[in-house]
């Protein structure tokens, strides 16, 4: 449902462009310029996809906005170098088993700054509190405060994730060890 209202605002904004293309009011540059506001939003659209999925545990959503290989950086976290996986690998074997062992989590993404170190690849920054709740009756939960960048690349015309990296800055509460497992054992 998303996604079609998202194609519904993106055929309007071309419309409007394509009117203003033949009224001769639009330059190249400016044309430029909004062919980037077309990216970014595509752009905070993968990223919004990617925190509602993993916590809906829409894998499938998930799948979407993926590469078919994804670096992730979690060593400002658990002190492991970066692990390059097949996007399969990394939602069923580490993420799934993960948050679906949960009572609920809530991955909540603010402030995006996305540049363009080139035409076809985006860096988005953006702030995150993700919420892990394992059994909200003891209290087993672990918030983290993170910022993550998210490396994209252009590919067929769509935005995908090719590289998560999450720089850890403070956390709250924890989850039992064995809740872990997934995560750590992807980095061996």
């Amino acid at each position: 449902m998303i996604l079609y209202y998202n194609k519904i605002i993106i055929s309007l904004y071309n419309i409007a462009v394509s009117q203003l293309i033949h009224q001769k009011r639009i330059d190249k540059q400016e044309m430029r310029n909004m062919s980037r506001a077309e990216d970014k939003f595509e752009i905070l659209e993968a990223t919004s996809i990617y925190a509602h999925s993993i916590d809906q545990n829409k894998w499938e959503w998930t799948e979407t906005i993926l590469a078919d290989t994804v670096t992730l950086d979690y060593s400002t976290m658990i002190q492991k170098p970066p692990i390059q996986l097949e996007k399969k690998k990394i939602i069923y074997e580490m993420w799934k088993p993960f948050l679906e062992q949960l009572h609920t989590s809530q991955h909540l993404l603010s402030t995006p700054i996305i540049e363009f170190p080139e035409e076809d690849q985006a860096v988005c920054w953006a702030y995150i509190q993700a919420q892990h709740v394992a059994d909200p009756e003891e209290k087993q939960k672990w918030l983290v405060g993170a910022r993550y960048k998210f490396d994209l690349k252009k590919e067929n015309s769509k935005w995908l994730i090719t590289g998560i990296q999450i720089n850890y800055i403070w956390s709250e509460g924890g989850l039992p060890d064995e809740y872990y497992v997934p995560i750590v054992q992807a980095f061996q």
